[in-house]
């Protein structure tokens, strides 16, 4: 084991579907389990002698990260299901050299370990000896470590489990913590071993757990308190037609305590087969969007695993193509997701060492899906996918400028020229059409890029569906001497957007509910985000706009009007804009899904709505109103409304105002409401104002 400052783990899965009963097993097998109708043979009992090494030392220091990649593909010998439901089998052999050969490759990102996911088959032993050896021989100091997966290892008392662990412990691949060896899962909680025989585990390796065991919400304090970590398999993608957000990730860092929470970062999903035919979205860049969440969460995070290297039949490959497919699973070849390889190392470095690295090589990334998310296919029996009409019809980019570029996209006859793009990760999307891509870059007056990529288009009328993408990358062949003084990102839809230096003044609306995505979001207009982001900056970039809102430390939105839906664009609790500026700590750039807004002096926001002030009058009569927003920070009521003194009483007939039927947050400070709380089988309306007589606000809530 080694000694690390900072940590990337690549998670490496070596789970295959159960073995048919026809083949033959060595004597290390002391049971069986039927699954499947089918016959599976486990390993129970391990040789306890064969070769000793000695580990190097790991210490785990603070602030070190660890990013897991997750690897499902069938390694060795896979078993595919055919259209008449009959086990078949096929070798295809993944030895020592094709494992030196991933080793080397997954050490160029700076990963630093592997964790191989096994299940009950025999033939995974060598397999897995193949990989720490490889590992070893490699030079690149890549580690490995052991995920069991309990949908198919055994499920006893936690026998197999120790033994596995404790021997691969030995050898000098071995990834530990603090001299304890890394245990992953995927399942085996309380379906299988249980807390128990989890207890027993650890007390008999030393080891570092770090599992994934389903229906463990509001036990981790309880039973599962003696876990090391735990971590979320599905919070890679959002679960519906929204961007990914953090909501799941704060719910289980509440639920875990500081430092015990992990999660997971993906590009894309998508499958298509008679038992799982589903997408889950990712679009509007949901990788690049991802891993800058998990850059903002690193403070509140020891591990994040990358889903996956090579899962094709979900699309969320980052591997190379290799072998054979399972059964009815084409969408993956000739669909690369190689360049997301290069990409994720520089984000992986951001994670890691808590800044984003410096762009000196000019390059854009890009991915499209193959045709319209409405398009109807000619020979596919399946139908579209669950989700498929949370796809967007775009072609997704991300141009990586070493200095201020113009880049130019063309799909077919879409096209679009993004001018005077800054420094810095610059995020960009061209509307879908029939035909095959173009990527141009020019400096100055000199074309760096100007590819023409093969093997990909859009068609109208596709004969299977396909809601995979095809990912490339191109490389600038010319470089050209420029300066920035800062990491800007801006995000177009249909024309470019270029910052300027005006000093136009703006003053304080104050903190604002922001939405999740397009027109939710309280601000419209054009986007950016900069790594060295200051209120100022963000007001320098909206010069032309009306408002402008820093939002997450480093984004800044602009535009002429709020957007107010009831929960968008509503003044709160200025506790809620708690992330600190990435270019001035000192100050407030927004928070999670909250701005900072500022306006234009001058300019009346009441252009646009926001939740109407709550009055205190003695009127009995309900009404709606809607009022400007104030531009005091401090002040939660609008300009129209009038105050008076209410009691405190539970029993005082404070009277309000109706506001209307308002969006509401899932817990804690991301509810509308954060003050006192009551729930009566028998609330009426009435009720629910007597018992907040005390505050400015009352809401009903669900009967």
């Amino acid at each position: 084991m080694l000694a690390l400052s900072d940590f990337a783990v690549f998670h490496i899965f070596l789970l295959l579907p159960a073995l048919a009963r026809n083949l033959r097993f060595d004597p290390r097998i002391a049971s069986s389990q039927v699954q499947d109708g089918f016959q599976h043979k486990v390993v129970t009992e391990l040789p306890l002698q064969r070769d000793t090494f000695s580990p190097e030392p790991l210490t785990k220091r603070d602030g070190t990260k660890y990013v897991f990649m997750h690897h499902t593909r069938k390694l060795v010998l896979d078993f595919y299901l055919n259209v008449a439901h009959f086990w078949c089998t096929r070798r295809y052999p993944y030895v020592y050299n094709n494992w030196l050969s991933d080793v080397q490759q997954i050490s160029t990102m700076g990963v630093d370990a592997v964790a191989l996911n096994i299940g009950s088959d025999t033939w995974q032993w060598d397999r897995v000896v193949d990989a720490y050896n490889a590992a070893a021989a490699s030079g690149t100091g890549l580690k490995m470590f052991i995920s069991f997966d309990y949908t198919s290892f055994v499920c006893d008392n936690g026998y197999a489990t120790t033994n596995w662990t404790n021997y691969f412990a030995k050898y000098p691949a071995q990834f530990a913590v603090n001299g304890k060896p890394m245990i992953s899962t995927y399942g085996g909680g309380y379906d299988c071993l249980g807390v128990a025989n989890w207890k027993t585990v650890k007390a008999n390796t030393n080891g570092y757990l770090m599992p994934f065991f389903w229906d463990s919400e509001n036990t981790f304090k309880t039973d599962w308190a003696f876990l090391d970590s735990w971590y979320c398999w599905g919070c890679a993608w959002p679960q519906g037609d929204w961007d990914k957000n953090t909501t799941d990730d704060q719910y289980y860092i509440q639920q875990l305590g500081a430092g015990r929470y992990a999660t997971t970062v993906s590009g894309w999903f998508f499958t298509h087969l008679s038992s799982k035919n589903f997408y889950l979205r990712g679009d509007d860049w949901l990788i690049i969007n991802r891993w800058d969440e998990l850059f903002q969460l690193r403070d509140q995070l020891t591990f994040v695993e990358m889903v996956t290297w090579n899962d094709y039949g979900e699309s969320d490959y980052s591997g190379p193509f290799e072998g054979a497919q399972p059964a009815g699973t084409y969408w993956a070849q000739n669909y690369p997701h190689t360049a997301w390889i290069s990409l994720s190392k520089y984000y992986i470095t951001a994670y890691k060492t808590g800044a984003y690295p410096t762009i000196t090589q000019d390059v854009v990334y890009w991915w499209s899906r193959p045709h319209p998310a409405l398009a109807t296919a000619t020979g596919d029996s399946l139908g579209r996918p669950n989700g498929y009409n949370w796809a967007d019809d775009y072609l997704w980019a991300a141009a990586f400028c070493s200095s201020t570029c113009t880049v130019t996209l063309t799909l077919g006859s879409s096209t679009q020229t993004f001018s005077n793009l800054a420094y810095g990760v610059n995020k960009l999307k061209l509307p879908l059409a029939v035909g095959t891509v173009g990527i141009k870059m020019v400096k100055g007056s000199t074309t760096v890029i100007n590819a023409s990529p093969t093997g990909f288009s859009v068609v109208a009328t596709p004969s299977q569906y396909n809601y995979n993408v095809f990912v490339g990358a191109e490389t600038a062949t010319i470089a050209v001497t420029g300066t920035s003084s800062s990491i800007l990102t801006s995000t177009t839809s249909s024309t470019s957007a270029t910052a300027t230096s005006s000093s136009t003044l703006f003053t304080s609306v104050g903190c604002v509910a922001e939405g999740t995505t397009g027109t939710r979001r309280a601000l419209t207009g054009a986007n950016y985000t900069n790594s060295a982001m200051t209120p100022a900056k963000c007001q320098s970039f909206c010069a032309s706009y009306t408002y402008a809102g820093t939002e997450y430390s480093t984004q800044c939105y602009c535009g002429n009007s709020i957007t107010n839906n009831g929960a968008t664009g509503s003044v709160v609790a200025s506790s809620n804009c708690n992330s600190k500026c990435g270019g001035d700590s000192s100050q407030s750039c927004g928070g999670s899904y909250y701005l900072n807004l500022y306006s234009k002096s001058g300019s009346s926001s009441s252009s646009t709505t926001s939740i109407a002030s709550i009055t205190s009058s003695t009127s009995s009569s309900k009404s709606t109103t809607s009022t400007s927003i104030s531009t005091s920070p401090s002040t939660t009521k609008s300009s129209t409304s009038t105050t008076s003194t209410s009691s405190t009483s539970p029993s005082a007939s404070a009277s309000f105002s109706y506001v209307g039927c308002v969006a509401e947050g899932t817990t804690g400070t991301r509810r509308a409401l954060t003050g006192a709380n009551y729930t009566a089988s028998s609330m009426t309306p009435a009720k629910c104002q007597t018992f907040c007589a005390g505050y400015v606000y009352s809401g009903t809530e669900y009967r």
